[in-house]
């Protein structure tokens, strides 16, 4: 059974205000926050509020602080383009919270990324994805 997570953010915050909640002056999380929202824009330039909302799945699974930084780092392997389809994943229901939350325990393990990135590439074929995977 899942458990309800305590979000932090609140609509309406600007994109200093998203990072700062999440990332709690985290410096690895705080890049990975900036990295993924730049991937983010270059992936959907046309969707201004798409870049941000993605942030928002973090606070969902309540991934903050260093866990951002090891979702980034140790499950996706430096590659922001993997983040983005977790997150993606996760909000098209292809991946859930326990799943993800595992795979940062553990390094990764528990999610095929390949899969992840198939799913969310099938579902969402008109975005413009980038080569970093």
């Amino acid at each position: 059974m899942e458990q309800e997570v305590q979000e932090r953010l609140r609509n309406e915050m600007s994109e200093v205000e998203v990072i700062e909640g999440l990332c709690s002056g985290h410096e690895g999380s705080i890049m990975a926050c900036k990295d993924l929202l730049k991937y983010t824009e270059r992936t959907d330039p046309d969707n201004a509020r798409f870049r941000v909302e993605i942030l928002y799945y973090l606070d969902e699974l309540g991934i903050w602080d260093e866990r951002i930084y090891k979702l980034w780092k140790d499950v996706c392997h430096k590659k922001t383009s993997r983040m983005f389809f977790i997150l993606w994943a996760y909000q098209l229901e292809e991946l859930d919270r326990e799943k993800i939350g595992h795979a940062i325990d553990n390094k990764g393990k528990g999610i095929d990324i390949i899969l992840a990135i198939a799913q969310v590439k099938d579902r969402m074929p008109d975005l413009n994805y980038s080569a970093d995977l």
